[in-house]
């Protein structure tokens, strides 16, 4: 096939393009919610942005906190917060994972990253990180938080997500 000016051609050919968390970029587009938009790379930004990087730096946070108190399982955790560890829960949040399952998922990636520890560590740890993952998820406005955990028809487009 030729083409005089191939510019100008259309190929018609699927395109791959991987989206920064796409289910808070569905929401935040949908609520209009320009910081959750810019958090999910929606709207232009200089450097990207990466909201897994975010809570996983505001939950270490809250570790160094609980750590500096006295938690023991904070201090156990110290140097283990990774955007790896927290990902897959900040990811499914949007479509609806439970604290149950949030603490599987975030136990089976400690299990990965550090083999070391225990399996009663492991079930500590996963569940200071999920019950702390979502204490964060709650105050940080991730794209959409207000309409995932609103009633039903507060969404700006009436859906009741």
């Amino acid at each position: 096939m030729s083409c005089d000016n191939p510019e100008d051609y259309v190929s018609h050919l699927p395109i791959h393009q991987d989206g920064s968390c796409n289910g808070l970029q569905h929401y935040s587009a949908l609520g209009r919610d320009q910081s959750g938009a810019m958090a999910v790379n929606v709207l232009p930004s200089d450097t990207p942005r990466d909201v897994y990087s975010e809570v996983a730096a505001l939950v270490e946070q809250w570790r160094a906190a609980d750590a500096a108190k006295g938690n023991e399982t904070a201090k156990l955790l110290e140097g283990q917060i990774t955007r790896k560890v927290v990902k897959q829960t900040v990811m499914t949040t949007v479509y609806g994972v439970t604290r149950f399952g949030a603490q599987a998922q975030i136990k089976s990636h400690l299990a990965d990253q550090y083999p070391n520890l225990t399996a009663s560590q492991l079930k500590l740890c996963s569940h200071y990180i999920s019950e702390t993952l979502f204490k964060t998820l709650g105050i940080c406005s991730l794209p959409g938080q207000k309409y995932r955990t609103a009633d039903p028809g507060s969404s700006p487009c009436h859906l009741g997500c």
